[in-house]
């Protein structure tokens, strides 16, 4: 009997980690998921344009590539914070480009794939963050991770229209 108790005090604690480990849930873009189901909802370049334009709302374009691992780290730590998706969802729409992708986009009239479009916005690292109007204009292009307290101070400087008046570094210093 003793021969057996190990074994089988080792198969029942596997099973119960396997069983509590807590699967990570992704969507279909591979967006990180937090327990019950918080996300921030990522749309095509074309339809974020669009629905930004009819409902008068700014832009975010989140510019990964899939070997990025502070894409990732950003995926999961700044995306899925409730304050950041709150944020996000009241004065927004957010789309993703892949800065090495084929697929086509259209931008101002123009057809490009999201990698021109990359380099025409001259992205030079990743992740990197972009804050358009609903006109497609650039309001604010900051390059690499940003955690949760600068970037809900980013969505602050947009949404309130501090862009217009005053510099992002000043915003944040609150000068």
């Amino acid at each position: 009997m003793k021969r057996y108790l190990f074994p089988l005090t080792l198969a029942v604690l596997l099973a119960s980690g396997i069983a509590c480990s807590g699967k990570k849930e992704t969507d279909n873009q591979g967006t990180a998921v937090k327990e019950g189901g918080a996300r921030t909802e990522w749309i095509g370049f074309d339809q974020a344009m669009a629905r930004a334009a009819a409902e008068k709302r700014y832009v975010i374009i989140d510019f990964y590539t899939s070997w990025c691992k502070w894409c990732k780290v950003m995926e999961e730590k700044t995306y899925t914070d409730p304050g950041v998706i709150a944020a996000i969802g009241e004065n927004f729409v957010a789309a993703k480009i892949d800065g090495e992708s084929q697929e086509q986009i259209t931008y101002q009239g123009k057809t490009v794939s999201q990698s021109d479009f990359t380099l025409g916005l001259k992205v030079e690292g990743f992740p990197t963050t972009v804050f358009m109007d609903a006109q497609g204009k650039v309001l604010l292009q900051i390059p690499g991770y940003i955690d949760v307290p600068n970037y809900l101070k980013m969505l602050g400087y947009i949404s309130s229209g501090a862009y217009q008046t005053q510099k992002f570094d000043d915003y944040r210093a609150g000068k």
